[in-house]
Order: structure tokens, then C-alpha cells, then sequence
């Protein structure tokens, strides 16, 4: 039975290489959730599955139990988070919050 495996952020730089990664294995069905803010659709990996969303939302655009995750997915462009601090908080805050109760409610 293959795993099927969730990565947040996996269409920025380290989240695309894990990615890459985890296809290797035929046993993994692997699954990106990515909002673009610094991430890009150029890092796009075949026989990945890519939704886009926010980790906020990740209880209304998930619809599986993944066997595991991989949270890289917030705003992490330090020198540009310092023109809206407030967003890069909100954003931050709100996603790894609604990840980790997924995460509580998926049991994994």
C-alpha cells in the first residue's frame, strides 16, 4: 500500500528537492500544498500532486489522511519580511496553527 505523503511548501527551493526526494520511491504518493508567495510553479516535480492553498485552509483543501507531513510551508523570505511584517506574522501564525490541528485530527 503506498504512503501518502503531504509536503507544505513544496514548490519552494528545499520543499521541491524533498519532493524530488520522496517521487523516487514508487511507494510514496506525494502531495504538495503551496500558496506561491515564495515558492514557484518552475519547481514543479513530475508525479507530484500540487494543490494551492494556504496552510491555513489545509482542513478544507486536504482530503486525506496523509501517512505523513512535511511543514515547510510559510513565509520564510527573511530580508522581504521586513516590508509587511504583519503579513509574514498573520501568515505564519495562522498556517502553523491550522497545521498543527491537522495534524491533532489526521492522527498523525
Amino acid at each position: 500500500m503506498k504512503k501518502k505523503i503531504l509536503v507544505t511548501g513544496g514548490a519552494g527551493f528545499v520543499g521541491s528537492h524533498l519532493c524530488e526526494r520522496l517521487v523516487q520511491d514508487k511507494n510514496n504518493d506525494v502531495y504538495s500544498l503551496d500558496n506561491y508567495f515564495t515558492g514557484s510553479k518552475n519547481n514543479h516535480v513530475d508525479n507530484v500532486t500540487y494543490i494551492e492553498g494556504l496552510t491555513s485552509d489545509i482542513a478544507k483543501l486536504i482530503n486525506f489522511n496523509p501517512d505523513m507531513l512535511y511543514h515547510l510551508g510559510e513565509y520564510s523570505r527573511v530580508e522581504q519580511s521586513f516590508d509587511d511584517i504583519e503579513k509574514v506574522w498573520r501568515y505564519n501564525k495562522n498556517g502553523i496553527f491550522a497545521v498543527l490541528e491537522f495534524v491533532s485530527k489526521s492522527g498523525l
